[in-house]
């Protein structure tokens, strides 16, 4: 597992050694597999597979990840490409040049000229890195945990406890600066950070400034109105290229497999680029709601080597998220991670080092059923649309009524009532009937003070500010740091190409006709793989979605651990839930599951409660 771990600090009394010889959570790690880069008054732990240290003697530059466009711009500029990113920096400057590149990656700028140190993190905030100033040192790494060690500082954040205990998931990267520890903040996704050290080689957090250097919205204004077809065969080519560049970067690649057209996209466009067919691997469930078996069949013929499909029966929950909260550093997001971290755990074992997979395609393309909702409103709010609004609804009643989940024109209405301004086009309001529904297990008064989330709502469409928020506060944030810890703990690479900047850009430019159309989703994306992807994936209209049965999880053998926990004299004195309300919605959840209930239950409340007490556990005991 490498990581990254980089101190300025001109005492030199920090022991960096010891964090690796006495870690805690640095698991599977020492010290002999990382190098020690001394600049200036600049110290840099790196793995020592990072080749791209480029030192000018005035300017050191460190990546740690990928770039995917080196050599093309290597060539635009002939230059010599150990010079690239040098050359970039000096002629540009550093919001040109990060613009400039595509890739998944952290930036390590050391600028004795300037006398700064800036750090920057790629668009989508693919790879986690955090800082914290600590006793006249600056210090940044990849893991909050090596920070903590360092600098032997575990004060956990009480609005992260909050907002994890008693709040939808949503909710708990919702500020993208903060992190699960009170003094060690993120760097967002997009931004960099720039420290100017002072004449004396003294800094401080006034020295630090933040800044945005890529802004989605400055790309979007006009939408496109080329034809279907025109645009069905730009975005086959982004694709394409997005899978190529990255398999250019990998040996030997794996690929994820669920039913839906995402990940299937991935894989059929690795399989063309290199015309051959690939290993994938898929977890699959006894418990058929989230089983995908059948629908994954359609793709082996002709896409797969080798398809290994992972069982996830009934796990011990106590032994696997106590070796997930230390793979993650923090209480995991949701139950989809630990099937996910199973699957690495077998991908591991049969030698992968790289992993492709889907995760962004729902954003980039409208698949998630509550896009439906501000579609609605899009087409709700605009006179000229009245007519398909109401076609819409009926075509989306036909194709996606559920049991729990019923779907009806009232129902859509009260919805869009609750969560879009109808008097501002295109601004959408926080959920709070799902983000605070469990708001209400927090003890009073230590947790009173519910807080507005932050929404951003730069366009004037409804859906796409709701897929901008999910990619930058809410879903996709959490979800890339639990893909990303749960690979890294097993020693894999991830590469996600649905997150390229071009392909996020594209789609953010087309109308929303071209995504969802006739009561059907992702519709741009299904006519681009035509006789790409077979007909059957392709044309599926239902979404069973990548999921996992953790309702299950907490009724079997694992409700005597669950039980025990709430019971526990440690739970009680937190002061963090009211102890008889979590043993109520216990008792309803077990009883949904039991009487086969159809209803909506607790499991994913039940998820947060176990994950966070867990954590919790560890802190004190380090």
């Amino acid at each position: 597992m490498s990581e990254v771990l980089g101190v300025l600090d001109n005492k030199k009394n920090l022991n960096y050694k010891n964090i690796f010889k006495n870690n805690i959570s640095i698991i599977n790690d020492n010290f002999e597999n990382h190098k020690l880069i001394n600049f200036n008054n600049l110290d840099l732990i790196f793995p020592k597979d990072n080749n791209n240290i480029l030192d000018s003697n005035l300017i050191l530059i460190n990546v740690y990840g990928k770039i995917y466009n080196h050599d093309e711009i290597s060539n635009e500029f002939n230059w010599h490409p150990t010079k690239t990113l040098i050359n970039l920096y000096k002629n540009f400057g550093i919001n040109k040049m990060l613009n400039k590149l595509n890739g998944d990656f952290i930036i390590f700028i050391y600028d004795k000229i300037q006398n700064s140190l800036t750090i920057a993190r790629d668009r989508f905030g693919l790879r986690p890195i955090f800082y914290m100033f600590f006793d006249g040192a600056f210090i940044f790494s990849t893991r909050s945990s090596m920070i903590n060690q360092l600098t032997n500082n575990f004060e956990l954040d009480k609005d992260f406890i909050r907002r994890y205990a008693g709040y939808h998931y949503r909710y708990i990267d919702n500020e993208p600066t903060k992190s699960a520890y009170r003094q060690v903040k993120q760097i967002p996704a997009s931004h960099y950070i720039d420290i100017r050290i002072n004449f004396d080689n003294k800094f401080n957090l006034n020295d630090l400034t933040k800044k945005q250097y890529w802004y989605l919205e400055d790309n979007t204004y006009e939408n496109y109105n080329s034809s279907i077809d025109t645009l069905s065969e730009q975005y086959r080519e982004l694709i394409f290229d997005s899978v190529k560049i990255r398999l250019n970067n990998t040996e030997n690649p794996a690929f994820t497999l669920s039913g839906g057209m995402d990940s299937s996209t991935i894989l059929a466009n690795a399989v063309k680029n290199i015309n051959k067919k690939l290993p994938a691997f898929s977890t699959v469930y006894n418990d058929k709601t989230y089983d995908e078996t059948e629908e994954i069949s359609s793709m082996l013929n002709n896409y797969v080597s080798k398809w290994h499909p992972i069982e996830i029966k009934e796990p011990d929950l106590d032994v696997i998220l106590n070796k997930m909260i230390d793979a993650n550093d923090e209480p995991i997001a949701t139950s989809t991670w630990l099937s996910n971290f199973l699957m690495c755990e077998q991908i591991k074992s049969l030698g992968f080092k790289n992993l492709f997979g889907g995760l962004g395609g729902d954003e980039l393309n409208a698949g998630e059923y509550e896009y439906f909702y501000y579609y609605f409103a899009d087409l709700m709010f605009n006179e000229k649309n009245k007519t398909k609004f109401e076609n819409e609804v009926k075509l989306w009643i036909k194709y996606h009524n559920h049991p729990i989940f019923k779907k009806d024109i009232n129902l859509a209405k009260e919805y869009l009532s609750r969560n879009v301004d109808s008097k501002n086009l295109g601004k959408c309001i926080a959920d709070k009937d799902r983000l605070y529904r469990y708001a209400d297990t927090l003890v009073d008064p230590i947790f009173d003070d519910i807080e507005k989330p932050i929404m951003k709502n730069p366009y004037n469409s409804y859906l796409k500010n709701r897929t901008y928020q999910d990619i930058f506060y809410e879903t996709v944030p959490c979800s890339i740091r639990a893909q990303y810890r749960n690979a890294k703990y097993y020693n894999i690479e991830n590469f996600l190409p649905f997150f390229d900047h071009r392909l996020v850009e594209f789609m953010f430019k087309i109308p929303n006709n071209l995504k969802i159309n006739n009561g059907v989703t992702k519709i741009l994306l299904r006519k681009s793989m035509t006789n790409i992807l077979p007909d059957e994936t392709r044309n599926r209209i239902k979404k069973t979605g990548w999921n996992a049965p953790a309702h299950l999880w907490f009724s079997g053998s694992s409700l005597d651990f669950l039980m025990d926990l709430i019971n526990s004299q440690k739970f009680k004195e937190r002061g963090i839930y009211k102890v008889s309300k979590v043993r109520e919605i216990t008792t309803e959840h077990m009883k949904i599951i039991n009487n086969n209930e159809i209803k909506d239950n607790h499991m994913m409340f039940l998820w947060q409660l176990v994950n966070l007490e867990l954590w919790l556990q560890k802190n004190e005991n380090i």
